[in-house]
């Protein structure tokens, strides 16, 4: 019996028919011995058979039976720990792997593939954990090692990341892999802050061989901890000497130079910079260390030039005072005098009487003229606090108010230019309130406010000069509706567009954002209105295609509002218009516009369009069963069946009623086999439609076969106990009975049916 259990379950399996395999290999169950071979054997293949269906609980637990059934089956725990792994159940999978590993199994590739999937989503112990164990099976693997190593670190659990880091120092591995562990050792004592210990287990890497510059860096950094200043210097060098290429980031750089000019260890200084210089992108400079350096080693012509270079790059009182003094060191007195007032013009304490607003204004305006914006901004924002300081003090004659904002609306300019847009913001703020009748100042912080999104701030600025006489840009326009817009206030929106409208009423883009506005506050009359105007103007403009599209957007709101028959008209023009198809929805309701109009043969010629015009997709599935259903008013059903057919073809998900209507047109066409087949194919995706159940009997009475149609005529009834047409088909074919009797049959129907749907014909 079992053995023909067996024939009858591999059967199903090679018939693609899992779940008959599995339930009769758990029949065989039956009549196998408790624990024996054969038993084990099919939990083996139940097994296998849950995971070809991906019910990796199901494959767990038979793993399971069949690991306690064999528990010497090396084969068991790696099956048990495939199906946990594809449960994310590390721990338990690990565990599993562990007994695979104890029976002989060469799992460690497996674990260390769950060691590499932790690390990826950071979850360093569990990661830790995996390599450990894949190294219990094969302890040679360097990457192995290396990876516990990292997630121990990772971790921050030092004391297993030190012992991993010893186990890779001690073991078999060439010395060269060997040595990574005692910089790893290295790199955990740093951590730790032990900085002696880090520094005498990254000389035992260096001594072993990982010479690499990480090594280096990592016992400067540890020496520069413990003030061996000139040790920490040396290993930076060595550092960015082995390293040939500009891999080394620019921190590295910078720790090494404040360590040699802390040291003063002036030929090491200049050595650093100007490799840094060599290797690093042209943005990153050490020029005022470099002159430093070189002035302390004699070389003043050297030094200038290093701190001309640095005052390129960050223009600063000391260094033009440094530079002075130099220069005099030359005899360049004319180069020092100047380097010396632009040091004293550009010091913030400076109180000359030559240093005052004018001059500064004078000054930034030079820097202008040149383009040099930052030294522009910085003498304009003097001059501007010149003022402020002589508005504050009660003994200085309160300087113009104007003069200030004016200043203030050039320094936002200049900050625009460079890229600060919160300076830039402030200083247009600061002038459009000390300015507020001038509409230039206030557009222009408003403008910036809404370029940064700061729209609740911009809205007010807009609004009190949207609302006044001033002509204002088209730019200023969109802006201030769109400031009132982000802010949710579109009938102020309105309003300004309205205003704007009067300004520029040959504006089509103006006339449509009046028109979405509209829209949106559900003023559809006006809002018809505006879109009209605005295809009036953009034919005006020329723009042919711009009046098309907000033709599409005029029919969509015209259909909402009952007006089928505008709508197709517009529909109609668009697509005349534009030479590429329309978006999908627009052939839908274009084909909708016409059907309200009882235009049904102009509605399927509408969706024929728009599917000779589309590319294939699952998307045109729509207009497909849109065309279907015009079909079936025009009596054509075998083209509403071919239509409905390449609806469902395109793709699966279509409502259930797609699947009626098919099989009610292939009935209209006198094609029952294939009605009959349509029912079929829709009650494998709709297995729970009970009209879709009574379809079916009713065709099958038609055939003549009544107890097809009796079953399926229970099954209707069954699931829609409403179904008044089925049910009283069964009690045409179910004479003598009552509805006791009925309900009676029903409950012992129901108890009897199989899970599966009736098999095709």
């Amino acid at each position: 019996m079992q053995h023909w259990w067996f024939r009858l379950a591999n059967r199903a399996q090679a018939q693609g028919r899992l779940d008959l395999a599995i339930a009769r290999f758990e029949r065989s169950l039956v009549s196998s011995p408790g624990r024996s071979p054969q038993t084990a054997y099919i939990h083996r293949r139940l097994a296998e058979l849950h995971g070809l269906r991906h019910d990796w609980p199901a494959m767990v637990e038979q793993c399971r039976r069949w690991c306690a059934l064999e528990p010497t089956c090396g084969a068991a725990p790696v099956q048990l720990a495939l199906a946990l792994v594809q449960q994310e159940r590390w721990e338990a999978a690990l565990a599993a792997y562990g007994t695979a590993l104890a029976l002989g199994e060469p799992v460690g590739g497996a674990i260390a593939r769950i060691g590499e999937q932790m690390m990826a989503a950071r979850r360093w112990h569990r990661a830790a954990a995996a390599f450990t164990l894949a190294l219990r099976g094969d302890p040679g693997v360097y990457g192995w090692h290396r990876a516990r190593i990292m997630a121990h670190f990772e971790a921050a659990d030092w004391p297993e990341a030190i012992a991993a880091a010893l186990a890779l120092a001690g073991s078999s591995l060439p010395l060269g892999q060997r040595a990574e562990g005692y910089y790893w050792l290295g790199r955990i004592e740093a951590e730790q802050g032990n900085w002696h210990r880090a520094i005498a287990a990254t000389r035992l890497a260096l001594a072993a061989g990982h010479r690499s510059p990480w090594t280096w860096i990592n016992l400067a950094q540890a020496l520069a901890k413990v003030a061996q200043g000139p040790e920490a210097v040396r290993a930076y060098r060595r550092a960015i000497e082995s390293e040939a290429g500009p891999q080394l980031p620019q921190r590295i750089y910078q720790e090494a130079i404040a360590a040699a000019e802390t040291l003063g260890d002036w030929p090491a200084l200049a050595w650093l910079c100007r490799t840094a210089h060599d290797r690093l992108p042209p943005a990153i400079r050490f020029e005022q260390p470099l002159a430093k350096a070189l002035e302390r080693l004699g070389d003043t012509t050297g030094a200038i030039v290093a701190y001309r270079r640095a005052l390129d790059h960050r223009p600063s009182p000391w260094l033009w005072a440094q530079l002075a003094r130099l220069l005099i060191r030359t005899g360049d007195e004319d180069g020092a005098q100047s380097a010396y007032e632009t040091a004293i013009a550009a010091a913030d304490t400076a109180k000359e009487p030559w240093a005052n607003a004018d001059f500064y204004g004078t000054w930034a305006n030079n820097w202008a003229k040149r383009h040099r914006w930052d030294l522009a901004i910085a003498a304009l924002q003097r001059a501007i606090a010149q003022l402020e300081d002589a508005a504050n003090n009660p003994k200085t004659e309160p300087q113009n108010q104007a003069q200030r904002g004016t200043l203030l609306l050039t320094l936002s300019q200049w900050l625009t230019r460079q890229g600060d847009t919160a300076g830039a913001i402030a200083a247009a703020t600061e002038a459009a309130a000390l300015l507020p009748q001038d509409t230039v100042a206030n557009l222009r912080a408003a403008n910036l406010l809404a370029t940064a999104g700061r729209w609740r701030e911009a809205a007010p600025l807009y609004w009190h000069h949207a609302t006044g006489t001033t002509p204002l840009t088209l730019e200023t326009w969109n802006l201030a509706i769109a400031a009132l817009i982000k802010i949710q206030q579109p009938a102020a929106a309105i309003v300004i567009a309205r205003q704007a409208s009067l300004q520029h009423p040959q504006d089509p883009p103006l006339a449509h954002q009046l028109g979405q506005l509209l829209t949106q506050l559900q003023r559809p009359t006006e809002a018809i209105a505006a879109y009209q105007r605005a295809i009036a103007h953009a034919h005006a403009a020329q723009q042919p295609r711009t009046a098309a599209t907000w033709q599409l957007t005029l029919a969509e709101l015209h259909l909402t509002q009952g007006q089928s028959d505008r709508a197709a008209e517009l529909y109609q023009q668009a697509a005349a218009t534009l030479d590429e198809p329309l978006p999908l929805i627009h052939y839908r309701h274009w084909g909708k516009a016409l059907e309200q109009q009882q235009n049904w043969e102009a509605a399927a010629a509408c969706y024929r369009q728009g599917l000779a015009k589309l590319p294939p997709s699952r998307q045109g599935a729509h207009l497909d069963w849109e065309l279907g259903r015009a079909l079936d008013h025009l009596n054509r059903p075998a083209e509403a069946a071919a239509a409905y057919q390449r609806a469902i073809a395109r793709t699966p998900r279509v409502p259930p009623w797609v699947y009626q209507n098919w099989t009610q047109a292939l009935t209209k066409a006198g094609d029952l086999d294939g009605a009959i087949a349509a029912l079929h194919q829709s009650l494998q995706r709709n297995p729970q439609n009970g009209y879709l159940w009574a379809q079916l009997g009713h065709l099958r009475l038609h055939q003549g076969d009544q107890p097809a149609a009796i079953a399926a005529l229970w099954h209707a009834v069954a699931l829609e106990p409403h179904h008044a047409t089925a049910a009283d088909t069964l009690l045409q074919h179910l004479p003598n009975a009552d509805p006791a009797a009925i309900a009676i049959a029903l409950r012992q129907h129901l108890a009897a049916l199989e899970p599966d749907p009736p098999p095709n014909p």
